[in-house]
């Protein structure tokens, strides 16, 4: 019987799977008797020949069937060395995966790529992610910040109706960040740790100011900055 040609990933991935299978069905014809060729077998799970040679010549020598489990390319860090990594890194959460690396290469005399550092702080739960930017604020405008809200907490929609809202942005012809990366873990964006303070970056670029009330249309300026 001709069997159908298969790429030779689909074998690899059918020799893992088929030896379980054949030596179920294996013994599941025991009670029926007879014998089945190897192209008989190949052709009932629609698999090459070559696995079922594989399969069989594996039960014939060691009595099962079932692939054994490799043992893989050793582990280049030790569970002492992650933790190292890890706390490396909240030491200074801008370090690359280089610098780590090679501080672990000081320290142990342990040579690993940064792919390793960078898959060690993964698995820990920590991400190279852009820092988050804000205003830096000192501790009274933070307090008058809070006693602001407390007071305006309980207003009403005409209250707030009266009241004219406004912001900014700047936009930058320059990148804010130039490509620095920090390591963090989810859900942390706005942990003190993971913010950069800035007052302003230089650069030529754009300013938009606009304001909004809720009973009211909306207002808005752009001013160019720097000679843009």
């Amino acid at each position: 019987m001709k069997l159908q040609k298969r790429r030779s990933g689909d074998q690899y991935s059918e020799h893992k799977k088929s030896p379980g299978r054949l030596h179920t069905w294996k013994n599941n014809q025991k009670a029926g008797g007879g014998a089945y060729c190897v192209t008989s077998v190949a052709a009932k799970f629609g698999i090459n020949e070559s696995v079922v040679s594989h399969a069989l010549k594996t039960y014939q020598t060691t009595g099962t069937a079932v692939r054994k489990i490799g043992g893989g390319h050793p582990r280049t860090t030790t569970a002492g060395n992650d933790r190292c990594i890890t706390l490396q890194v909240k030491k200074g959460r801008q370090q690359s995966a280089s610098a780590i690396a090679q501080q672990l290469c000081t320290a142990t005399w342990r040579q690993v790529s940064r792919f390793t550092v960078a898959r060690r702080l993964q698995k820990g739960g920590l991400f190279a992610q852009r820092p988050e930017r804000c205003l830096p604020l000192k501790v009274a405008h933070r307090r008058n910040r809070l006693h602001w809200c407390r007071e305006h907490k309980n207003w009403t929609t005409d209250q707030w109706g009266r009241v004219l809202f406004t912001d900014e942005s700047r936009f930058s012809t320059r990148s804010d960040s130039q490509r620095v990366l920090i390591w963090r873990a989810i859900e942390t964006r706005f942990y003190s740790s993971n913010i950069k303070e800035r007052h302003r970056y230089g650069g030529p670029g754009v300013l938009v100011w606009r304001g909004i009330m809720l009973n009211a249309g909306e207002l808005s300026f752009t001013f160019s900055t720097d000679g843009l």
